[in-house]
C-alpha cells in the first residue's frame, strides 16, 4: 500500500460540526469572510486543494480500472491460446475485445461493427489454417 493510500485510510472523514470546531480552533472562521483579501486567498487555496485531491482520486480510479482491464485481457488471451488461436489471430481478437470493452458514445456502433468484422476475420484465419493443416 502506498503512503498516500495509508494517509487516506488513517484520516476518517469529519462531519460538518467537527470541521467547524477545528476551523474555529485555528481561527479560520474569522478569516472565512469572502469580502476580505485573506478570505479570498483562503477560498482560492481551499479550491485548489480540492481540485488537486479530485485529480489524484480520478487518476487512482483510472489506474485501478486500467489494471483490472489488463488482468482480464491477459486471462482472455490465455483462453484464446488454449482454444487454438495463434498470435496474429489473438492480436485481431484483442483489438476487437478492446473496442467492445472501452465504449465511446460517438463511435459505439461503428466500433461494434468493426469488432465483429475482426472476430470474423480471426475465426476465418483459424479455420483456413486448421483446414490447411488437415489437408496436408
Amino acid at each position: 500500500m502506498s503512503k498516500e493510500q495509508e494517509q487516506h485510510q488513517a484520516m476518517p472523514a469529519m462531519g460538518r460540526a467537527q470541521k467547524r470546531k477545528m476551523y474555529n480552533q485555528f481561527g479560520l472562521l474569522k478569516k472565512k469572510n469572502r469580502s476580505t483579501e485573506e478570505g479570498i486567498e483562503l477560498y482560492d487555496r481551499m479550491k485548489q486543494e480540492g481540485d488537486d485531491a479530485h485529480t489524484a482520486h480520478v487518476n487512482r480510479v483510472q489506474d485501478s480500472i486500467s489494471d483490472q482491464t489488463q488482468g482480464i485481457l491477459d486471462n482472455v488471451k490465455e483462453t484464446w491460446k488454449e482454444i487454438g488461436y495463434n498470435t496474429a489471430e489473438i492480436k485481431l481478437l484483442e483489438e476487437a475485445w478492446v473496442m467492445t470493452t472501452i465504449k465511446d458514445k460517438e463511435t459505439y456502433r461503428s466500433d461494434k461493427k468493426e469488432a465483429k468484422r475482426l472476430r470474423t476475420e480471426a475465426n476465418e484465419l483459424k479455420t483456413t489454417r486448421l483446414n490447411a493443416n488437415n489437408n496436408s
